[in-house]
């Protein structure tokens, strides 16, 4: 799966965004190959479950009917090299909970499986936002969690079974993670939460799309159900205002107490005009244009890796460059791949056209990373790729 355009097969994805995106959910089921069939199966839950020095009370969760099971339930007491004390869950003790109908929520895999980053690289990529991944293990007959709405976009990628999702008429306007939005219980959800607009029966290969604020709830209807959610966050307006707000504390004005009430209320007045001119002039420059445009570059979740021995190798070939557009797509002709942007056409030798494929989906580009991905190019064929694409101006240096 190497694009976004995969993701959504064979659904448009032209229409995804004029329709759907940030606007209502879409279920778009599989036309019955199970395409995500090798993407995550058990043996790769147990794998990344056995590794159980890795798991906190934090990012593994149990949550029986609706309720959620509290750590020392199902954790033991454990100490760190530093005899730092926490939790830690035993496999035992979820197993029993597990066996009872508990729902496993297991937090940030996006880094431990090679197949679940690559997805969350395409989402990153195709939609200038922040990406992470949660794995969801549930058992016929009982429900995780109640009605709810989220602070995110959510592509949920359904593997394993079945699971009903219930999804309701009503939407919140932008929630974000604030405390507001944390209080609100169950009580406000079910009551604001509106009559079920649609019930999708998700089955393995199956894609659903949630706009952010939308209410919906899921229950396995089958012995086990796996899916995997991937959480989006964009970049929003509060950003903004956090970067003016860290410019306007280098102005002096900024720093200046408030006038006095024996200076009269005339003062005070003239002193907050006076910033919130500066304000506006802060927030229209071009400094902090280039600053936002900037943070949203660096928008998406760092996840570097070794490549040893290459990694130990002159870093002559760690040039680092982005993508000229975010528009670029591969196009077949008469058995000829096409690298289009608006209406230019570059044609890729075959050899290079799952190389430029993937890397059209990702944020920064440079030798390791291409040389990491699944294809069966050479290192000097990697580093031959890269150069023509420069000189093509598909890519820009960027450091």
């Amino acid at each position: 799966m190497y694009s976004f355009e995969d993701l959504l097969n064979p659904f448009n994805t032209e229409e995804f965004f004029a329709l759907f995106h940030d606007k209502k959910h879409l279920h778009v089921p599989d036309d019955k190959t199970n395409r995500f069939s090798e993407l995550f199966n058990w043996g790769d839950l147990n794998n990344i479950l056995s590794i159980t020095q890795l798991w906190t009370a934090s990012s593994l969760k149990l949550v029986l009917d609706k309720v959620l099971i509290k750590e020392e339930e199902y954790c033991n007491a454990s100490e760190d090299l530093f005899n730092q004390g926490f939790l830690r869950p035993d496999p035992i003790l979820v197993k029993k909970w597990l066996q009872k109908g508990a729902t496993l929520v297991i937090n940030d895999v996006d880094t431990l499986h090679p197949n679940i980053e690559n997805i969350a690289k395409i989402l990153e990529n195709r939609l200038s936002a922040k990406v992470q991944c949660n794995i969801y293990f549930s058992i016929k007959g009982h429900q995780g969690f109640d009605v709810h709405f989220d602070v995110h976009e959510v592509f949920a990628l359904h593997l394993i079974g079945e699971k009903e999702w219930n999804l309701y008429s009503e939407r919140l306007d932008n929630p974000i993670n604030n405390e507001y939005y944390q209080s609100l219980d169950e009580n406000f959800c079910k009551q604001n939460s509106g009559e079920i607009l649609s019930k999708v029966r998700m089955k393995p290969g199956d894609l659903l799309y949630i706009p952010r604020g939308q209410f919906h709830e899921a229950k396995a209807s089958s012995s086990a159900s796996v899916h995997l959610t991937f959480s989006v966050t964009h970049l929003i307006g509060h950003d903004f205002m956090s970067l003016i707000f860290e410019k306007a504390l280098t102005k002096p004005d900024f720093r200046s107490n408030f006038p006095l009430d024996s200076l009269g209320k005339n003062k005070q007045i003239e002193w907050i005009d006076k910033l919130a001119n500066q304000v506006s002039s802060i927030a229209r420059s071009d400094e902090l244009k280039n600053l936002l445009f900037q943070y949203s570059n660096n928008f998406y979740t760092k996840r570097d890796k070794y490549n040893f021995p290459t990694d130990l190798k002159s870093d002559k070939n760690q040039s680092e460059y982005r993508l000229a557009s975010n528009n670029f797509k591969l196009k077949s002709k008469n058995n000829s791949t096409f690298l289009q942007i608006n209406n230019k056409a570059l044609k890729i030798p075959e050899i290079y056209k799952d190389a430029v494929s993937m890397i059209i989906n990702m944020k920064i580009v440079n030798f390791n990373e291409v040389n990491s991905l699944k294809t069966k190019l050479t290192e000097p064929e990697v580093k031959n790729l890269i150069q023509d694409l420069v000189k093509m101006k598909v890519l820009l240096k960027t450091k």
